[in-house]
């Protein structure tokens, strides 16, 4: 029988259902209102709404709607999420840091923020951290309210900020700021 997909992490185990820790909401100064990709059950993001994947997030609109937190399922489906969030303009994103893939280059956000280490994911079946995953995280902020939550977060990593009018780039790391020279778009 094949692996169901869909909410996988890729995990090598059979749990495909993993969730975002509670101290990354916790790090990030920002009020979410919508949770599209939302777990079922008990466990939840602390967003004012939710929609599981019963209420297809993808297919629900989210007019309307203020910052959307969006750990989407991992897969093939990551560029239709990314697409819907950049157009709705406001909003962070958790994937896996894949910047050699056509859907970043697509659906650039305004600002990346690289996590430092592997993420350990909630495992659904004990709602413990669970194994290290195959890859590490980025935070993707789409708009001004989630550009200046990646800014003020208290989180490890490396975070980029883009001026998609010139194709610069600022980049900070831990404290120090760098100006990339202007880009040729």
């Amino acid at each position: 029988m094949p692996r169901p997909t869909g909410w996988s992490h890729e995990s090598t185990n059979s749990n495909i259902e993993w969730y975002t820790p509670q101290w990354l909401f916790a790090a990030l100064p920002i009020d979410f209102d919508l949770d599209p990709c939302a777990a079922p059950g008990t466990y939840r993001t602390p967003a004012r709404h939710h929609l599981t994947l019963e209420e297809d997030g993808l297919k629900t609109p989210w007019t309307g709607r203020g910052s959307v937190w969006l750990n989407p399922p991992y897969g093939r489906f990551i560029p239709q999420w990314l697409a819907k969030l950049k157009v709705h303009g406001d909003g962070v994103a958790l994937v896996f840091c894949r910047t050699d893939t056509e859907w970043f280059h697509t659906y650039a956000p305004d600002a990346v923020l690289f996590l430092r280490g592997r993420l350990r994911f909630i495992s659904s079946d004990t709602l413990e951290p669970g194994g290290t995953p195959g890859a590490p995280s980025m935070l993707m902020a789409y708009g001004d309210k989630a550009v200046q939550a990646l800014r003020d977060a208290a989180l490890p990593g490396a975070l980029y900020v883009f001026s998609h009018r010139t194709c610069g780039a600022t980049h900070t790391v831990h404290g120090g700021t760098h100006t990339s020279p202007e880009l040729t778009c």
